[in-house]
């Protein structure tokens, strides 16, 4: 048996694609170029350019249009000391325009829980 399942889930190759599925109330797992750029943040969150094949899977929660261009709220397993509460912001062009040439993004709508992890107590019906 495997260890996760996602019951419903798409693969994403392109921006729009991806902020239709944030919209519709999908998470997004997708891959950055984790680099000293990518660890700078500016004063709106949004995270430095940092484009390459992709060494680091994030999740992305929420979508944002700012300077013009769509921007992903990112989440990733660095904890919440990272960037702003745990989260920073990427968009397509600054850091997954290269990465989805090597790697397959998914929008997933649910997913089993680990069954190795230490998850929440089911409720006692």
């Amino acid at each position: 048996m495997s260890r996760f399942r996602g019951f419903e889930c798409y693969r994403v190759d392109e921006d729009l694609e991806l902020a239709s599925g944030l919209a519709a109330g999908f998470i997004g797992v997708v891959a950055v170029h984790y680099s000293d750029a990518y660890r700078r943040l500016d004063s709106t969150g949004l995270t430095a350019e940092s484009l390459g094949p992709g060494n680091h899977a994030v999740g992305v929660q929420d979508l944002r249009i700012q300077r013009g261009e769509l921007q992903y709220d990112s989440f990733n397993s660095h904890g919440r000391s990272y960037g702003q509460d745990g989260c920073n912001w990427i968009s397509w062009r600054r850091h997954l325009a290269e990465s989805v040439r090597y790697h397959a993004f998914y929008l997933i709508r649910s997913a089993s829980a680990d069954p190795q992890a230490d998850n929440p107590p089911v409720p006692k019906r």
